[in-house]
């Protein structure tokens, strides 16, 4: 049977050139979403012409990470294609440009980047692949840890072993956003950075929970790097092909890496770089 990789938020950037690159790979057809369907339909038409891929074409699907009801078609669309999810990459995503801040760019930008993603996630968890499956979460070295400034803040967020825990530190985010407090609390001025901390997080308290229930899925986070792209207002340094580099890296890691999930799950990467959690910086070897 085909294998299927879903890539969130690939009609544009970053998650097309993803979808893309795994449309490549023989035996591999891809899913793609976007908040509309006809950005979806587009994206998923154009790859397929692209890649060549007639046999087993993109499929399309919308999905709003923001729109609770659009998990849910969504979730039920996959179940309806009667077939395990081998590859998630969740790259959907959104940040405010300029200095936007408030409690509603907050609330907006926490409830897409980790909310909408777990969201998702969860949905789509019973469906994914037991034997060899890949999760990826497109996240980011601007979701540096260091930039929690109180020390007890940053130990409670590292130390999250439950989603409940992120929820609580997630609305606690927002609401000192809301009232003023949050550089008092040590929250950084930055509501993107600390919706990607939260998703990083997300990624690495997946990988523990399946670790034991699922030992060979493998599920990471990643940094595309700074991309030319419309979130970044084409200010990039790298192309959106050299941004998906390492979440495709990651969506076909090999059987043999099962052997050794503390290496390959629950992991932080860039450049195909493990990279140190806490500071999001290389691995001491």
């Amino acid at each position: 049977m085909t294998r299927l990789a879903i890539i969130t938020g690939s009609s544009r950037g970053i998650g097309r050139a993803i979808a893309k690159r795994l449309a490549q790979e023989e035996g591999l057809q891809v899913l793609v979403t976007a908040r509309t369907p006809e950005a979806a339909k587009e994206a998923a038409d154009s790859i397929s012409k692209e890649v060549g891929s007639t046999e087993h074409p993109a499929l399309w699907h919308a999905l709003d990470l923001l729109q609770p009801d659009t998990v849910t078609k969504f979730r039920d669309y996959v179940k309806s294609l009667k077939r395990p999810v081998d590859i998630l990459v969740n790259n959907a995503g959104m940040a405010y440009k300029g200095d936007a801040f408030d409690e509603k760019v907050a609330r907006e930008t926490v409830g897409c980047n980790y909310y909408g993603t777990k969201l998702v996630t969860e949905a789509l968890l019973p469906y994914i692949q037991p034997d060899g499956g890949r999760i990826v979460f497109v996240s980011s070295r601007a979701g540096n840890f260091d930039k929690i400034t109180n020390a007890e803040l940053r130990e409670r967020l590292l130390g999250a072993r439950t989603v409940e825990e992120l929820d609580a530190l997630a609305e606690d985010f927002v609401r000192s956003v809301g009232d003023g407090s949050y550089a008092q609390h040590g929250w950084p001025r930055q509501t993107y950075a600390v919706s990607k901390m939260l998703e990083t997080m997300y990624a690495v308290i997946l990988a523990q929970r399946l670790r034991s229930i699922h030992p060979h899925v493998l599920v990471n986070a990643m940094c595309p790097g700074y991309v030319k792209t419309d979130m970044t207002s084409h200010r990039g340094v790298k192309t959106v092909e050299e941004g998906a580099d390492t979440a495709v890296f990651l969506a076909l890691l090999p059987r043999e890496a099962e052997q050794e999930p503390h290496l390959y799950s629950g992991c932080f990467w860039a450049e195909r770089q493990r990279l140190e959690l806490r500071a999001l910086g290389p691995v001491v070897r």
